[in-house]
């Protein structure tokens, strides 16, 4: 037996009514702010885990990073002293590459001893062209702004200064310490082998001295 479907009717079609839940503008901004103090709380335990990974690698490293620094620099003094007594043999070629390590001679360049900066600067001012002495000499001038915001309103005003009748802004600062301002510096560090700069020559290498 087949039931007839009850027919549509107007009153039958009315869209059922939703129960809207609002919000006024204090509320939802408590809201807001719970949900980032939670998110602040989340990147802090975050950021002190990833520091004590850090520290421990650190302790786990580098007393080993460090002797093997010194051993480097030690063997390399020594290498450069061999090559040093061993003058003669580098007249042609004066350099030759042994397991990736280039030993021999380089001419160094030039250096050029200067006299005290004042009694040079006043030297160049008498004896170059004033066209040439300004390529020399580094006569830039800035602004102390915050001493000059300090001088009388009728001396900025004279000096074209206009004042600007400060607003209020918007401010949304946390009590506890800024989390997000201590991580950002380092968010984009990460510990990979290729990252890890390379050790500093404890050796001294031919420079161009200005003294």
């Amino acid at each position: 037996m087949v039931i007839p479907r009850r027919p549509q009717t107007q009153q039958n079609l009315k869209p059922k009514k939703e129960k809207m839940k609002t919000q006024n503008p204090t509320q939802e901004i408590e809201t807001t702010c719970k949900e980032l103090s939670n998110l602040r709380a989340q990147l802090s335990r975050r950021y002190e885990t990833r520091l004590s990974a850090l520290r421990a690698l650190d302790e786990q490293h580098s007393p080993e990073i460090n002797r093997l620094q010194e051993r480097c620099g030690a063997l390399r003094a020594s290498l450069e002293n061999l090559v040093e007594q061993a003058r003669p043999c580098f007249a042609r070629p004066k350099t030759r590459e042994y397991h990736g390590i280039t030993v021999g001679f380089e001419k160094a360049r030039d250096a050029i001893a200067m006299p005290d900066e004042t009694i040079l600067v006043g030297r160049i001012e008498k004896m170059l062209p004033a066209a040439q002495g300004e390529t020399v000499l580094d006569r830039s001038v800035r602004i102390i702004k915050q001493a000059f915001k300090k001088l009388p309103r009728e001396t900025l005003q004279k000096l074209g200064c206009s004042f600007i009748a400060g607003a209020d802004k918007v401010i949304v600062r946390a009590q506890a310490g800024d989390i997000e301002a201590i991580v950002q510096p380092t968010a984009a560090t990460t510990i990979t082998a290729t990252s890890a700069p390379a050790p500093t020559p404890t050796t001294h290498w031919t420079t161009v001295k200005w003294q």
